[in-house]
């Protein structure tokens, strides 16, 4: 029973942002509902719907918004954007677009909007089997271009005050939505206070009819599918990495508008191309013989960028480029420590202060000396930017020849900055002058593995180009994971089997499976052999060898099958940004191993 003590949950909004093709006045609905709308309402949008007549016709439409309140029922609203004009002596309605000539209406918004709502009660009907639903409903139409409906309200039979909106009301959208909703109603609340008969066909479980009825809802307006394909893992990877590969042969010249800005600050999720991106167009400077340096924070991610260009340059018959060194691949602390070195700097060689002042180091030698000739560079590709601190950025500049004409583009995500405090929101900060772009579409991984990383994701909203993919496997494992010999159910003895399962059963390489966690400590605990695989460290990666790798350290890479374990020993602080960077690295499939409640 519904009564005035049951809790109202926040507005759910379904999908949760507008698809592309939408227009841009429902758009502004959109917006105007998300910022009016009171507690507890669901709001669907573009709700395409189907359904075959007792003639066995097929009819079909859509509804600009479907919204359900669990005290306030079902309001179906109509959206038509630009100024209105309506004929009464052809009986045509015409919507008219700001600049362009009026343009005709099959029928009228109000028509639409009833013929929509009674579409839906329809649709709600053959879900249930039931005629008489216990739900007020009805619909409303807003102009939200508009701005004066005298000539409109309670002149046309079809609408009188109160069943539409224009601009004025944007600001007060949902009570507009509220005091509509009463309007319509058939008799006063509470129409759940007794469910009766129909409590066993909306009401599935134990819990309130709110949330019983708005899962209802959900379920018949905008259903999750999942279809699986009858195609095993290793054949839906080959489809899927063809349509990969076309996608990113695409991403390559979303940047060449802005080959002429010299400062350019490029900001992306993970999977948006940065860098595909960054590693393409250094490999365009180097092509033109400038003296270019394409560099990160992460040796084995310049590792396996310097292993790419040297596969494209050999393939286009241009290997003279590194040969006669216009491209020089290393990571940005390697390059500097060579210049204050006199040459090459080994890790092993120089300890943990060397390298945390080395900005300093370098910023007093710049003081006494000048840049070398072959240190002195055209164009700087910074891959990763978000790792480097605010030190770092008093050192980049000083590397180009010269420093107000040459280029230095940096591509960086925030929500990766598991290094260092990040860019921020303003990369211009340590950019003076530089143009921005935002990447917002990732083509890289499934879907499914999208979805699955942005809820982890704090940063700009993006979407996913990919294929569809599968589900992420979840598997449970003893508690006492931690531990390497704690009997049945470890994480070693768990991700020994999915190991084995992968390569034995659904035929992946071991080479093309990572296993990541969130320390070494941790990964020490897989040993040198996993399901009957050697394992490896990222970088040169070798054929028949499970990677094995924290995932600091395999940030910037990718593999086509992610196994991420042991996140309970992550440090609490950096627990979500880790997951966002681990489960963005499978391209095609991604198990997470958790431990079991």
């Amino acid at each position: 029973m519904l009564n005035s003590q049951t809790p109202m949950l926040d507005s759910l909004f379904l999908p949760d942002s507008l698809l592309d093709d939408s227009s841009h006045s429902e758009h502004e609905v959109f917006l105007a509902l998300q910022d009016s709308l009171g507690p507890g309402w669901t709001v669907f949008s573009s709700v395409h719907w189907t359904y075959r007549n007792s003639k066995s016709k097929y009819r079909d439409g859509e509804a600009d918004f479907v919204l359900f309140h669990p005290t306030l029922g079902l309001l179906v609203l109509e959206v038509k954007g630009g100024g209105i004009e309506f004929d009464p002596n052809r009986g045509h309605w015409f919507t008219v677009p700001v600049g362009e000539e009026r343009q005709k209406l099959n029928r009228s918004p109000f028509t639409q909007a009833r013929s929509n709502l009674y579409a839906i009660v329809k649709i709600l009907r053959l879900h249930t089997g039931e005629k008489n639903l216990p739900i007020q409903w009805g619909y409303g139409v807003v102009f939200p271009n508009v701005v004066d409906l005298t000539n409109l309200v309670n002149r046309h039979p079809q609408a009188p005050e109160g069943i539409v909106a224009c601009a004025n009301d944007l600001p007060f959208l949902g009570a507009w939505c509220e005091q509509l909703a009463r309007g319509w109603m058939r008799h006063e609340p509470d129409y759940f206070e007794d469910l009766g008969a129909h409590r066993a066909l909306l009401v599935r479980d134990e819990s309130t009819p709110i949330d019983s009825i708005t899962r209802f809802l959900r379920n018949a307006l905008c259903p999750k599918v999942s279809l699986p394909s009858s195609l095993g893992l290793r054949d839906g990877i080959a489809r899927e990495h063809d349509e990969i590969i076309r996608l990113s042969n695409a991403q390559r010249e979303i940047l060449s508008p802005l080959k002429r800005n010299r400062r350019l600050a490029v900001r992306g999720g993970a999977g948006t191309g940065k860098t595909l991106l960054a590693l393409h167009k250094a490999l365009h400077f180097a092509r033109q013989g400038v003296p270019t340096l394409l560099t990160c924070f992460n040796r084995v991610l310049a590792e396996s960028m310097l292993a790419t260009a040297k596969s494209d340059l050999k393939a286009s018959g241009d290997s003279w480029v590194l040969d006669s060194e216009f491209l020089k691949v290393q990571t940005l602390p390697d390059y500097v420590a060579k210049i204050v070195l006199g040459g090459a700097a080994k890790e092993e060689d120089q300890d943990a202060e060397f390298w945390r002042a080395l900005p300093q180091t370098f910023a007093a030698w710049c003081e006494e000396k000048e840049l070398p000739a072959e240190y002195a560079l055209g164009a700087v590709m910074l891959d990763e930017g978000q790792d480097f601190g605010p030190a770092w950025w008093q050192v980049i500049p000083r590397l180009l020849e010269h420093p107000d004409e040459d280029y230095l583009w940096v591509f960086f995500d925030n929500n990766q900055a598991i290094y260092a405090a990040g860019l921020g929101d303003d990369a211009r900060v340590f950019l003076p002058g530089a143009a921005e772009v935002d990447l917002n579409e990732n083509f890289r991984n499934t879907r499914e593995i999208h979805m699955a990383f942005q809820k982890y994701n704090t940063g700009g909203k993006q979407r996913a180009l990919g294929p569809a993919g599968r589900v992420p496997e979840r598997v449970a494992v003893s508690a006492e994971t931690g531990k390497a010999s704690a009997g049945a159910g470890t994480a070693l003895e768990v991700v020994g089997e999915l190991v084995r399962r992968l390569v034995e059963k659904d035929h992946i390489a071991p080479e093309n499976i990572a296993v990541l966690t969130p320390s070494r400590t941790a990964s020490a605990l897989f040993v040198e052999e996993l399901g009957g695989c050697p394992t490896q460290s990222s970088g040169k990666i070798a054929s028949g060898r499970v990677v094995v790798e924290t995932i600091h350290s395999f940030k910037g890479q990718e593999s086509d099958v992610v196994i991420l374990a042991e996140m309970q020993l992550a440090p609490e602080e950096q627990a979500d940004r880790l997951r966002y960077v681990a489960m963005s690295r499978a391209v095609h499939h991604l198990v997470l191993v958790e431990p079991s409640s």
